[in-house]
Formats: C-alpha cells, structure tokens, sequence
C-alpha cells in the first residue's frame, strides 16, 4: 500500500513525497486539520517510507521494516484502548 493509495490531500502528500525523495525530512512535522482527513495515515506512511529497505522515496508494506512498523501502530492502537 504504497502513498499512490493515499486518497485525500493531494498537496499534503506531494510534499511528504518531495521530502522523502530529496531525503530532507525535518525532525518533527505537524499535521493538522479536520478528524478524518488522513493526517493519521499519512504519518504512518511517511514513517514506513523513512525505514523501508526496498523502496526508496516510498514504502513497500512488506519488507521487515514495514511489518515492524505496522505491528507497533497496532500495539500503540491497542495500548490506547485499554487505556
């Protein structure tokens, strides 16, 4: 599920797309904007994408890095329900 199946703010993602593929992504990043909008999906996107080993500048969803990165937004998501 690379960022081509992101469906929502187009400029907000060429500018994640631009930062990653010019490897110049600032040390934090805020995304703001309605409930519902994708700012949570694109995060989780963007961080595929900076640990992904075999798509450079985008994320494969399926090498070691990406699924260790999906399994830690589901704890995070089940941390936060039993909270």
């Amino acid at each position: 599920m690379p960022f081509d199946s992101f469906i929502g703010n187009a400029k907000a993602l060429a500018s994640v797309r631009e930062m990653v593929a010019g490897g110049r992504v600032p040390g934090s990043l805020l995304f703001s904007g309605h409930e519902g909008v994708g700012k949570k999906t694109l995060a989780q996107m963007l961080a595929k994408a900076l640990v992904c080993e075999r798509n450079a500048g985008d994320f494969c969803d399926a090498c070691p890095r990406c699924r260790k990165a999906e399994e830690m937004f589901a704890a995070a998501q089940q941390d936060l329900a039993r909270r």
